[in-house]
Formats: C-alpha cells, structure tokens, sequence
C-alpha cells in the first residue's frame, strides 16, 4: 500500500467497512445501477442534442446536470462492484507510492455531480421564468458552490468508519442536497406554472405535455424526500431498508428525466398518437 492516501491524505486515519448487501443485493445494485447511468447519460445527450436543434441554449442546463449525474454516478456504480469484491469500503488502488481510497472519491463526486445538477435545475427553471439572471440566482449558485465544497470534503468520511472523536460534515452536506433539490424542484414548479400553463399550445398534444412535466417535476420532488428517509435510515443504520430506498431513489431520478425530456422536448410524432 502506497504511503499517501488519496484522494485527502486524512483519510489514513480512516478504517474500512465490509459489503452489507451480501451477493443477491450486489447483482440488483449493479444491474439497476448500470440501467441507470445508461438511461441518465443518453437523456443528457438527447436534451444537449435538442438544444442545438431547436437553437435553445438554455436546454443545455438540463442536458449538463443530467449527463454529469450519469457520468459521476458511472464511477459510482464501478465503486460498489469493487468494493463487493475487494470486501473493503475504501476500495484502496495502489499507485506506486500513492494509495487511491476509490469508493470514497467516487462518492464526492458523485455528491458533487447531484448537487451541481441540482443547482443547474434551478437555474433552468428560474431563467426560463424570469429571462435574466437575477441576485437571488447568484445567491443560489454560491449555495451550489458551497453546498459541492462540503460534499467533497475529507470530514464526510464517506464509506469509511472514522477515527474516534473525528469531526464529521455529512449533517451538513445533506442539508445543503436537501436545500439544493428543494430549489430546483420549486424553480422547474415555478416555470410550470407561470410559463408553460399560459404558453403551451392547447391541443390534446399540449395537454398531455404539461401532464408529463409536472409528473417529472413530482417525481423530482420525490427523490428530495426520499434522500431524507435515507439520511433518517442511515442514522439508525438500517442498511437493508436504506438499499431499499436507493432503488426507490433511483426509480424516481430516472423517471423524473424521462418525463421530463418527453414533456419538455420529444418530437410531436412521439406524442401525437395520444387522445384524451
């Protein structure tokens, strides 16, 4: 093993913790978690392709914030598969003289790719409803920048069990993944509301659209609460019902994006089959 450890050196002092899922729970987690990142990263695409398409750069905010989940989350979903098989949370990569502690690194940044997006989200919503960049949307950016700054510091422990007495900051990155996603779920709810509602075209098509977004918008509502529960779950160390909840998670994630792109941007012929 390598005499400094990345990705903060402080995580030395750290000890290991060893796969709780056991195989049945290992092969669920890897084969919903790669449906996942798949689906999250061909949405992004198709959101960033439509930006150009119909020439409406701000898409591009929700295209970013969802292929960056799906990219971050790829390393994530990498990190569960070796820390089933390494059997040690911390996955530590010798690196000829450097210890790499990957399932730890893969977490911050998959906290740094959902906060980011979240805050991306936002800033879609409020732009789309306001057409500028207001104070408070750069109050909320800085939010956003903070809110990353804790998610990847060395204090969340993330995975590992940390030296006793340590101080430890995940109280305060699940506050600001709370806040975050309470942001952007209203900003998006905001841009429903006051825009899309007077200015969507009324036709059964139109009609069916609105369902859609405010249908994705719920379901984004929905992750925020159930990264709560988790966080609840995870105090009383419940780790089967706190798995349970992941999948929920990501069921709500997943369908959030594709309700989304499909009320927000899918070609009409898609849509026009539909009857009320």
């Amino acid at each position: 093993m390598g005499d400094v450890v990345l990705l903060w050196p402080i995580w030395a002092l750290a000890s290991p913790r060893s796969y709780p899922y056991g195989f049945i729970g290992f092969i669920l987690t890897t084969v919903i978690g790669t449906i996942y990142v798949i689906i999250m990263i061909i949405i992004g695409i198709l959101f960033l392709r439509s930006a150009r398409t119909f020439r409406k750069r701000e898409l591009n905010y929700l295209g970013l914030a969802i292929l960056i989940v799906g990219i971050c989350d790829t390393f994530h979903v990498i990190g569960d598969i070796f820390f089933y098989l390494t059997n040690d949370s911390r996955v530590p990569i010798d690196l000829d003289g450097f210890t790499l502690y990957y399932y730890p690194t893969a977490t911050c940044l998959s906290t740094f790719g959902i906060i980011l997006a979240y805050t991306l989200i936002y800033l879609f919503g409020a732009i789309q409803t306001r057409q500028r960049f207001t104070t408070i949307d750069r109050i909320v950016t800085i939010l956003g920048i903070i809110g990353i700054g804790f998610g990847v510091n060395p204090y969340n422990w993330w995975h590992m069990i940390p030296p006793e007495g340590a101080m430890t900051t995940i109280p305060i990155t699940g506050t600001f993944l709370l806040v975050m996603g309470i942001l952007a779920t209203y900003s998006l709810y905001r841009y429903y509301q006051v825009k899309l509602v007077a200015e969507m075209k009324v036709d059964a098509v139109g009609r069916l659209r609105l369902k859609l977004i405010l249908a994705g918008i719920g379901f984004l509502g929905l992750l925020v609460a159930l990264m709560m529960l988790h966080a609840i779950l995870a105090v009383m160390g419940a780790k089967i019902l706190m798995l349970i909840v992941t999948y929920f998670k990501i069921f709500s994630l997943v369908a959030s994006v594709i309700l989304l792109y499909l009320g927000v941007v899918a070609p009409s012929f898609i849509l026009g089959r539909y009857r009320e």
